[in-house]
């Protein structure tokens, strides 16, 4: 099972994200996703290494822009399709996030990726994640990467476990169980 979370970065270094750790131990999912949309507090930094950002967020739907830089591409001048899954996984997850009464991280249970056509570092895409069911044990989310002209690049269907858990932790400064 692959972790993916708005927050498994800085999980491990409280002191470098405390405003955004600080959010995830007092807001609601929402608040914190429209907190990075609106860039109230800075996002985790694997949104900065992969060219991500928050753009909107609405309860169960989270759009986001994605910029790949060069040091994403393969050898024949493309970015790697495991960057593409990273951030429909981001982008799943965050949906997700955004529809709990508090911020809990969120794990990926499964993760189904649909390759379209490449993508191409420097270009900017939309991504966009919706939670298609909400229920108490998991959520499903569904997400996709669009170039600019609107074409399908990417899609993904993703079953994602809240982890109260995981957040329980975090905030007391203990390990994640």
């Amino acid at each position: 099972m692959s972790e993916s979370t708005p927050s498994c970065n800085h999980l491990e270094e409280p002191a470098v994200h405390k405003a955004l750790l600080d959010l995830w131990a007092s807001a609601t999912g929402l608040e914190l996703m429209q907190a990075l949309a609106e860039q109230e507090t800075s996002p985790p930094s694997q949104y900065g290494q992969v060219g991500l950002r928050v753009s909107r967020a609405a309860h169960g739907l989270v759009e986001m822009e994605w910029t790949p830089g060069e040091t994403l591409a393969n050898v024949v001048g493309t970015v790697h399709g495991g960057y593409t899954a990273m951030v429909l996984d981001e982008a799943c997850c965050s949906a997700g996030v955004s529809t709990g009464e508090r911020c809990y991280p969120v794990s990926t249970l499964n993760l189904a990726v649909d390759y379209v056509r490449a993508v191409r570092p420097g270009e900017t895409y939309a991504v966009v994640a919706e939670v298609v069911h909400s229920g108490r044990a998991r959520l499903l989310a569904n997400a996709s990467v669009r170039d600019g002209e609107g074409n399908l690049v990417a899609q993904a269907h993703a079953a994602l476990l809240p982890s109260k858990a995981q957040l329980k932790a975090a905030t007391e400064g203990t390990t994640t169980p």
